[in-house]
């Protein structure tokens, strides 16, 4: 929203402070089709805090494919997983209560396709990086 954070592409997973792990093989390079919405799953694993407040290594987010679904269903669940796994490793831990949103945990029912942050995700963000952080960032 104001340039809180940049992202870079590093050709060495040492040097990142976000490692993506495909379980399984890559999906299909496909236009999405956004029937289906559980082909895939994906879990964000944080590390542990120091005792200077710091993550003691690199966040890990594992992507996997679930079996019987056509590729585009997986790209189309692979690009909404990926975007909401990503925003547990921004510091957006909790799941949101609404269904549009990126942050939305699945709880029944299926989610919506969602493109960009809702203005709910939008003010969560403002919210998270304007209040002074107790956990840093790998030293």
């Amino acid at each position: 929203l104001y340039g809180e954070f940049a992202g870079e592409l590093v050709s060495d997973s040492l040097a990142a402070d976000v490692i993506v792990v495909w379980s399984d093989s890559v999906p299909p390079d496909v236009a999405p089709d956004t029937s289906h919405l559980y082909a895939c799953t994906g879990v964000t694993a944080i590390p542990a805090v120091d005792a200077g407040g710091r993550y003691t290594g690199p966040i890990h987010i594992a992507m996997s494919v679930r079996a019987g679904f056509t590729g585009p269903q997986v790209a189309a669940c692979m690009r909404r997983t990926v975007i909401h796994e990503v925003g547990h490793a921004l510091g957006l831990f909790p799941h949101s209560p609404s269904p549009g949103d990126l942050m939305w945990g699945p709880s029944g029912g299926a989610p919506l396709v969602v493109d960009l942050p809702t203005d709910q995700d939008r003010r969560t963000v403002e919210v998270l990086y304007h209040t002074p952080p107790t956990v840093l960032p790998p030293p």
